[in-house]
Parts: C-alpha cells; structure tokens; sequence
C-alpha cells in the first residue's frame, strides 16, 4: 500500500457545466493539490471564456478543449494522461465538476490510501440546511445489472470496503490507475466507474468509503435541468448489459434477475416532465443495442 507524501492531481471533464466548475476548482484551490487538469468534452460555444477566466484563477489550473466529444472515460483518460508533472507515486483525484469539496477532507483521503487502493469520500446533495447523502459506499450486482449505494445509516466512523466506488470523487495512485488501464471508452457514458471497480477487484484490490471525508454534489450537473436525458436511458441500459452481462447473462439482466431495473427504467422514462417518447424509444434502442452488442 503507498505511504509517503505524495502529490494530489485532481482531473475533471466537462460538459457545459462552466458554471458549477468555477465553485468546484475553487474549493480545491484551498486544499493542497498540485495540478487541477480539466478536459472540456465540446461544450457550447459559451462555456470556452467561462474555462478560460477558470484557467486563470491560479497557476496549477490547465484546460484542454477537444474538438470532439468522445465520452466521460476518454475525457478523464485524457486528463490523466495530461498530467506531465506526476509521479507512478502520485495520487489522481477524479472528480465531477459539480462537486465541492469540504475542507480538510482531500488531506482525510489521502491518509486513507495508506490501507487502500481507491478511496472515495461520503457524497452529500441537496439543499444546504437539509444535505442528505447521494453515496456512503456501494455494490455492484452484476446479475441484476445495478449499482446500489448505501444510506448515512449505513456509515459509522471508519473506513469501509465496497465493491462500487462512484466516478464522481474517487482517489487512487497514478500506478493504480495504470495498473488497470484507466475507463473504459467504448461505454460512453454511465457505467465505467462499476467497470473499473470490478476490473480493480478482479486484480485484488481493496476499494473503500471514507466517512470522515466528505463533498457536496450536484447531482446531474452536466446533464437537462428538468429531469434526465435521452441518452441517460440509451447509455444506462445498454451499458448495464454491456459490463453485467460479461459476467453473468445478459438476457438475466434484461429480463430475468435484473428485470425490476430494467423496469424501471422504462416507468421513469414514462414519467418525465417532458420528452417521454424520446425517452421511451431510448431505452428500447439502448435495450436492443446491449442485447446485441453494438454501439448505436
């Protein structure tokens, strides 16, 4: 396990978040990081002087535009490999540009990483006065194909192994990250932080929660205001039977073990404010293409 003082490189990838990532980046700026690496993935037109006056709070900030939007996992892929400055020693700090992070909890994570491979802090969101936590550690089943996260009234005071870590603020060393080949590309979006985890499994490694580290999310921040999107249910679906049925069957996770999921799903595209059809036809599309493997 690494020991040591090593350097914090936090990377992130944007999407049209601009403005949840100036309050992100700026928490970080208070805590001891080295290097803050965003990836913005084609943003509109607007977000490129928002990342611009962000690139200019502080020295250790740098921005990459790619031309292209290619996904989460090779935007945070990117990032990494971006990083010239860091050390197999070093630590990667993946974090979701709208989160915000409590003070002292970075120096909290990186004593953790002494006993573990990847760690996570406790995710709170929701309004100031009434916070409630979005994820307290998690397990993947792939049977089912879903990811579960656990409650406040699941956490004591301690670390806990999990076997899901969320993408939206885990920590590990660059030699970690190598080891394992960083996300998974071909997913697109949604999914590749339960791949990663289950690949870092397969090799032996420890992941864990740690309580006494904590930030605030936005949940949704890059994706529609008002409910979620089409490509939410095309990627969710199809890329629940890309990972889960790997190890286990895909039509169990259609339609056997994981079938409550798979519906619902499809009742949640129902019930959205708007664009239900779209949505709908979204799930179906990302059903058929995980059933056959294909990518559209």
């Amino acid at each position: 396990m690494p020991t040591g003082r090593r350097a914090v490189h936090a990377v992130i990838v944007n999407y049209n978040s601009a403005d949840d990532l100036k309050s992100c980046v700026r928490s970080l700026l208070l805590e001891e990081i080295a290097t803050v690496t965003i990836v913005d993935n084609d943003s509109a037109a607007g977000e490129r002087d928002m990342l611009e006056s962000i690139r200019q709070m502080d020295e250790r900030v740098a921005v990459h535009f790619e031309a292209v939007n290619r996904g989460f996992g090779h935007g945070v892929n990117t990032c990494v490999r971006l990083i010239s400055a860091a050390a197999d020693e070093d630590l990667v700090w993946i974090v979701n540009p709208d989160i915000v992070v409590h003070p002292g909890s970075l120096s909290v994570l990186v004593s953790a990483l002494d006993h573990f491979d990847v760690v996570s802090p406790v995710i709170l969101t929701g309004n100031p006065a009434d916070e409630w936590v979005w994820y307290g550690g998690g397990e993947t089943d792939v049977e089912r194909g879903v990811t579960t996260t656990w409650s406040a009234a699941d956490l004591g005071d301690d670390p806990v192994a999990v076997s899901f870590v969320t993408g939206a603020a885990p920590m590990m060393e660059l030699a970690t990250w190598k080891n394992v080949g960083g996300f998974r590309e071909d997913l697109f979006l949604y999914w590749e932080d339960a791949e990663l985890g289950l690949r870092m499994l397969d090799r032996g490694m420890v992941l864990a929660v740690v309580p006494s580290a904590t930030v605030w999310h936005r949940v949704g921040g890059s994706g529609e205001r008002s409910g979620k999107s089409p490509a939410y249910y095309f990627y969710m679906q199809r890329n629940r039977l890309f990972v889960c049925g790997a190890r286990s069957s895909r039509l169990g996770v259609l339609v056997g073990r994981g079938a409550r999921y798979t519906g619902r799903l499809l009742v949640a595209a129902l019930r959205e404010p708007n664009g239900r059809a779209k949505k709908v036809w979204a799930n179906v599309r990302g059903m058929a293409a995980g059933m056959l493997g294909s990518y559209t």
